[in-house]
């Protein structure tokens, strides 16, 4: 049995999945059940308790259960296939053993696009401690970045899901 319930949609550019786990919709349908049985045990006695246990699970029961999460699978059309560099940056920030290594980050240490807005250019990226970051090709607002003004492993990330590749420039 497969545990979560998806569907694919194109927004803005990107292509994200929609998904419903079905054994957290099991848990919020148990735990929405037990707590409107013990409300309406509890209200017989004390009328107030039960009926706000009785409101609670059926909040977790019907709305709680629906929850979705979204996520970033990769951009409708790979725009920097075959480029050697991207944005406005000259090809030449990109040597060197500092750029090169995050490069490689960015595409190993955790890090994912969890939104992007293709008429601005802007995307979302969840950092690999949990920070989020508003990123574009030429901006990033993580600390890297604004120490260095060079593309940062949130950049890079960005470029390599549009089509980019460090063997583009690299090799």
């Amino acid at each position: 049995m497969k545990d979560e319930k998806s569907t694919t949609f194109e927004q803005g550019g990107a292509i994200y999945t929609r998904s419903v786990s079905k054994s957290f919709r099991l848990l919020c349908h148990v735990l929405g059940a037990v707590l409107v049985v013990l409300g309406v045990l509890l209200a017989l006695a004390f009328p107030p308790v039960g009926i706000v246990l009785v409101i609670l699970g059926l909040l977790v029961f019907f709305k709680l259960s629906k929850r979705e999460e979204i996520k970033f699978v990769s951009f409708a059309r790979p725009t920097l296939a075959g480029c050697r560099t991207f944005g406005s940056w000259n090809e030449q920030v990109h040597r060197g053993a500092a750029q090169s290594d995050r490069f490689e980050r960015a595409l190993h240490d955790g890090i994912a696009i969890i939104g992007y807005n293709a008429k601005t250019g802007v995307a979302t990226i969840s950092g690999s401690t949990g920070n989020k970051y508003t990123t574009t090709l030429d901006y990033c607002s993580c600390e890297d970045f604004s120490k260095r003004s060079k593309p940062c492993k949130h950049i890079y990330l960005l470029a390599s899901q549009m089509g980019f590749s460090g063997d583009d420039f690299y090799n």
